[in-house]
């Protein structure tokens, strides 16, 4: 067995992450956890919890297939509070083709309310796009490599001006927020965060805390994840994704590894040529400094996040922002 490759048990103390995708779905897809969700959307919406309790409805989660070549459509969780829609994604790794999927399915969840209004325009001078209430969609990700916790974008002109309000989508970095929990940049929003992420016991009650969500939630969330990670299937299912992860960076390394062994020659070769009139060093040294550089360029068009190009490459954050 590869070293790193999980077996079909978890060591002592071991749970499957909530970031685990069936795992996530089951727990906050359930009408029988709505406390747990409620608990949630009210830390992220930062509103009491007296006034969304009762309130959440969960939704259909297929948006719909309108041609027999369209992939599934089917999101991860879609909800309803008083009219408002809210939409949650979860994604460990971000690219520009699941932004652009993303984007079109808050669209359509957007642009979903008019079909509900249709019946109330029918009895009278109902304006039903005037009646449209806010959809947000909430992309819970790993290593989007922005400067905050969470940012939110909306539709704006070339001047920032905001268009409309009523179509909101956040992105929400979880690893972030993980290395800024427990620091005076704390929030209750960076502790659900760490509990998503939690791949121990420990780790995990830790995060939860005293204060995070009621006790029935914390409670009823405990025992979920619990029983998840003690369920045959269920790791099985878990250990067979981390086994195809392992697997994925293995080949990501090995090409990153020829690459930069490659840059380091060419490198080398465009130092040695250029030492003839700078001096050998500074030409080695400068010939590597602009292969790390089209090394940067080829990663960022791959989709890599700025922080996977910094440690392969060595460059800094400032350096790799300044080549995108």
């Amino acid at each position: 067995m590869r070293k790193g490759i999980r077996t079909k048990t978890l060591e002592e103390g071991e749970i499957i992450p909530i970031t685990f995708d069936y795992v996530f779905c089951n727990i906050f897809n359930n009408e029988e956890n709505i406390i747990i969700l409620e608990n949630f959307l009210a830390c992220y919406l930062e509103v009491p919890l007296e006034k969304i309790r009762g309130h959440v409805e969960l939704l259909n989660r297929n948006l719909g297939i309108e041609h027999k070549k369209e992939a599934n459509k089917q999101i991860d969780l879609l909800v309803d509070i008083e009219g408002e829609k809210i939409n949650i994604e979860l994604q460990n790794k971000m690219s520009e083709g699941i932004i652009n999927r993303n984007v079109v399915f808050a669209c359509k969840v957007h642009a979903g309310q008019l079909k509900l209004r249709k019946e109330m325009e029918k009895r009278g001078s109902y304006n039903r796009y005037n009646a449209i209430k806010k959809t947000l969609q909430i992309n819970l990700t790993r290593n989007t490599n922005e400067r905050h916790v969470k940012e939110s974008y909306y539709l704006t002109n070339e001047k920032g001006k905001i268009l409309t309000e009523k179509l909101q989508i956040d992105l929400v970095d979880m690893e972030m927020a993980k290395k800024i929990c427990y620091t005076k940049s704390e929030s209750k929003l960076s502790r659900w965060c760490t509990a998503f992420l939690a791949t121990t016991e420990e780790e995990f009650e830790k995060a939860l805390g005293e204060d995070l969500m009621e006790e029935e939630a914390k409670e009823l969330l405990t025992e979920e994840v619990t029983k998840y990670s003690r369920e045959e299937e269920v790791v099985e299912m878990y250990s067979e994704y981390s086994r195809e992860e392992l697997e994925r960076q293995s080949v990501f390394e090995e090409r990153l590894e020829k690459e930069t062994k490659k840059a380091i020659a060419k490198g080398f070769e465009q130092g040695i040529a250029q030492g003839m009139n700078q001096g050998i060093l500074q030409g080695i040294t400068q010939g590597i400094e602009q292969n790390r550089i089209e090394i940067a360029k080829k990663l960022l068009k791959l989709g890599l996040s700025i922080h996977e190009i910094c440690e392969a490459t060595s460059l800094s954050v400032e350096e790799v922002e300044n080549l995108s």
